[in-house]
């Protein structure tokens, strides 16, 4: 492992392409990250809300954990994100159920065999905190009366996870690294939000049922 500096090296900034065009390597990590958000929320679900299959989510955790780790290794930005999702998991208590802990156990696993990862340390630091309040605050104002904050401006910043949104633009501002790798922040987010969305719409149908 490998700790670029709290900005990188010196002013340098750590930009390029894994694919030697830009707009591939945009593509090629939003696809990935939107998966990452889809995954881990699926994951989270098979639990929480108990809409999919809990073994269905082992295979997936298990087998993310291994892509995940080969992601992060590709380069500074990409692994500061991914370490960053993994240590906001642990920070905020989610890493919680069979699933994501083998998961969490694949992932380690490979890195420590690629032996090839590189990290800018404040981001990932932050970022990782960014993670865990968004999740944490969530967590809480959704536990709180409707008229007190659902609709308050806390409740919707904290929904849309908006404090890992602004930790990665500032860095980005900060020239820390490309405008490229906010792209995979917002497609993890989209990914997360979608199998949220489809997993309350599951327990809302399947309620009635249970509870005949």
């Amino acid at each position: 492992m490998a700790f670029l500096g709290f900005f990188g090296s010196g002013s340098q900034v750590y930009s390029e392409a894994i694919f030697f065009e830009p707009l591939v390597t945009a593509l090629f990590f939003l696809v990935v990250f939107f998966l990452f958000g889809l995954v881990l929320k699926y994951v989270k679900s098979s639990t929480e809300e108990e809409v999919f299959s809990k073994e269905k989510a082992f295979i997936l955790s298990s087998v993310f954990g291994v892509i995940a780790a080969f992601v992060a290794s590709l380069n500074a930005e990409a692994g500061t994100l991914v370490i960053a999702i993994v240590l906001g998991a642990i920070l905020s208590r989610k890493m919680n159920n069979a699933a994501l802990i083998a998961g969490f156990a694949s992932f380690a696993m490979t890195l420590i065999v690629m032996n090839n990862l590189a990290l800018l340390l404040l981001p990932t630091l932050v970022i990782a905190i960014a993670f865990a309040v968004d999740e944490i605050a969530k967590d809480y104002f959704d536990g709180m009366r409707r008229e007190e904050a659902r609709f308050g401006f806390l409740h919707f910043f904290f929904s849309n996870r908006m404090t890992r949104i602004i930790a990665v633009l500032y860095f980005a501002f900060a020239a820390a690294f490309s405008w490229i790798y906010f792209i995979p922040l917002l497609a993890f987010n989209v990914g997360f939000t979608a199998m949220e969305l489809h997993a309350s719409g599951l327990k809302r149908k399947w309620k009635p049922e249970k509870i005949r």
